[in-house]
């Protein structure tokens, strides 16, 4: 087993571009997906050399994850109206929405805080263990994107965005766009 010194395993993150409006059938339904990105970072927390499970302890009670309770998985999207070119930013942790907003503030701060930790951590720190990566959480963590990127190998979504590459690049992007989101609400 694979031990991180940083209070962080099983990391992997994964985007997705759309660059127009598209219509797909889903099932019975069809469904319009907007022109606009889609981010997601998984993440699991635990205590070794810090307090990172404990730091999220609150905001992982109120959003718990279905498959394991230390883990953490953030999406940011944006979507762009593409008659106005008006872009509005979604959150969601743990497959819930959460918005920008007073209440929220500190979890959305937390977060970001914990993108740039892992942003700059040492690619060799980034550890995922195997058992992970076959399991119903991973395949859970990244299921969105047999929706957003249907002519993807779903498998091969999986094995990319568990690379350290991916991890540390998605976490970076999303350390940036935290950033920007929280500046925004900060100044308005």
């Amino acid at each position: 087993m694979n031990v991180s010194f940083h209070g962080v395993k099983n990391v992997g993150s994964y985007h997705h571009t759309r660059k127009s409006t598209e219509t797909i059938p889903s099932g019975g339904y069809v469904l319009e997906l907007p022109k606009g990105r889609y981010t997601n970072i998984h993440v699991e927390l635990n205590n070794k050399n810090g307090n990172d499970l404990d730091a999220f302890k609150e905001i992982l009670e109120k959003y718990p994850n279905f498959y394991n309770k230390s883990a953490l998985n953030f999406s940011y999207d944006y979507f762009e109206n593409e008659q106005t070119g008006k872009i509005r930013p979604f959150f969601t942790i743990n497959g819930k929405q959460i918005e920008l907003n007073d209440e929220n503030l500190p979890v959305i701060n937390k977060i970001f805080k914990l993108m740039k930790k892992i942003s700059k951590m040492d690619k060799e720190e980034l550890k995922v263990e195997n058992s992970y990566i076959m399991s119903p959480e991973a395949d859970a963590a990244f299921e969105a994107y047999k929706l957003y990127a249907p002519e993807k190998n779903y498998e091969k979504i999986l094995d990319i965005a568990h690379t350290r590459y991916y991890a540390q690049t998605g976490a970076s992007y999303l350390a940036k766009k935290l950033e920007h989101e929280l500046t925004e609400f900060v100044l308005s």
